[in-house]
């Protein structure tokens, strides 16, 4: 996942909005589409025809099941199984989609009174120091005094936000023993914003890939009216995926729209 443009941003520092809000590119967007756009909706049915285009049912809090038809669909969503349980999906796209198994990413922000400084969080006998597992990626300051930004990586997704939160404490008592932050940091720590990325990553076997999976992956491209993207096909990078959706996806998409 490390396209040139993140690994540019660690030398020389990531690029963010004057108003230090990550959420303008999403809230123009919204404005940009306006009532088109459904929040808090939940997609319960998903009929795909080759001939005739998609049918999606949709099921927004306070109001009646809503129905869009369209020509063509973009799922941008994991496909696991699960996310796609509204979906009609035929035996070859259930297969593949099977073997896909994600970890587990909990972050956000905290409060940790008195925290002054960065930490980052490296394994000292692992390959590239990567950190080891469950654990956080270390703690970062946001500009604002105590408060800092925090991730902790799971190698399964059958976790809750209670676990992610006593491995920060556990972390943080450790610091507090060598006099790095202070000694009450573990008990003071609360957690205003967070949130569970799970499934994060999916990913197949070696196995697998030397079996053609991301070969058998990539021709469902268009297959049923659907075309696919984020994550999974391009890497948990913003940067690689806007580079998949326009070389890939929206060429293809628009030649099958005849635009």
């Amino acid at each position: 996942s490390l396209g040139p443009g993140l690994l540019k941003s660690f030398a020389g520092g990531f690029v963010f909005p004057a108003s230090r809000n990550t959420r303008t590119i999403y809230d123009a967007a919204a404005a940009e589409l306006g009532s088109s756009v459904l929040l808090s909706s939940t997609v319960v049915h998903v009929q795909r025809n080759k001939k005739d285009g998609v049918v999606l049912i949709v099921q927004r809090p306070n109001h009646a099941p809503q129905t869009i038809r369209a020509r063509k669909l973009v799922v941008a969503a994991p496909p696991t199984l699960e996310n796609l349980s509204p979906f009609d999906l035929d035996k070859n796209e259930r297969k593949l989609f099977s073997k896909l198994s994600g970890l587990g990413y909990f972050a956000g922000i905290a409060n940790i009174p008195g925290i002054n400084g960065t930490f980052q969080n490296v394994g000292a006998q692992t390959p590239l120091n990567t950190p080891v597992i469950p654990g956080s990626n270390g703690y970062y300051p946001t500009g604002t005094p105590d408060q800092v930004t925090l991730g902790v990586a799971f190698d399964t997704t059958e976790y809750t936000n209670s676990d992610a939160e006593a491995i920060i404490r556990k972390e943080l008592s450790a610091l507090a023993a060598v006099g790095a932050v202070p000694p009450d940091a573990a008990e003071k720590v609360t957690f205003p914003y967070v949130s569970n990325h799970a499934p994060y990553n999916l990913r197949v076997s070696g196995k697998e890939i030397r079996n053609g999976f991301y070969r058998k992956l990539l021709k469902l491209q268009g297959s049923r009216n659907t075309y696919w993207t984020g994550a999974t096909f391009a890497g948990h990078n913003s940067g690689l995926i806007w580079t998949w959706n326009e070389g890939t996806v929206l060429p293809a998409l628009k030649k099958d729209l005849g635009l």
